[in-house]
């Protein structure tokens, strides 16, 4: 969902043409999952998303990206803030893969940035003491 509504280069736009658009065709509940949270406000279509579905996937990435990069985990309770937003440039940051990058923001890993297609760009903070 995340994906089709804002990331705009022609990689991402192949990703959603093809893999996503193929898992449509095979799951109509994830066609409306995706298209059943658009709606029209005064002419203007709106996307409702489910926020917390996209924070836990975050959180997730974010869990893996301190594991793979410090060797270390964070505690299974630990709480994140996450924040994401359209960008309209690529990180400077460490690449994974021609289509995300990602940096560690803090020393030790508690917090990361990385962005998706050069277009959407999380911020996921670890938050409590036991960063």
């Amino acid at each position: 969902m995340v994906l089709g509504m804002y990331c705009h280069t022609p990689e991402a736009e192949e990703l959603f043409d093809g893999p996503v658009s193929r898992s449509m065709d095979r799951n109509p509940n994830i066609e409306e999952l995706m298209f059943g949270s658009l709606r029209a406000t005064k002419g203007v279509a709106v996307l409702d998303l489910d926020y917390p579905r996209i924070f836990r996937i975050a959180e997730k990435i974010a869990r893996g990206l301190r594991f793979v990069v410090t060797g270390t985990e964070y505690a299974r309770d630990q709480q994140f803030d996450v924040d994401f937003f359209e960008v309209d440039a690529e990180s400077e940051a460490t690449t994974f893969g021609p289509d995300f990058t990602y940096k560690m923001i803090e020393e030790g890993g508690p917090s990361w940035e990385f962005t998706f297609f050069g277009s959407l760009r999380f911020i996921v903070e670890a938050t409590g003491p036991d960063r």
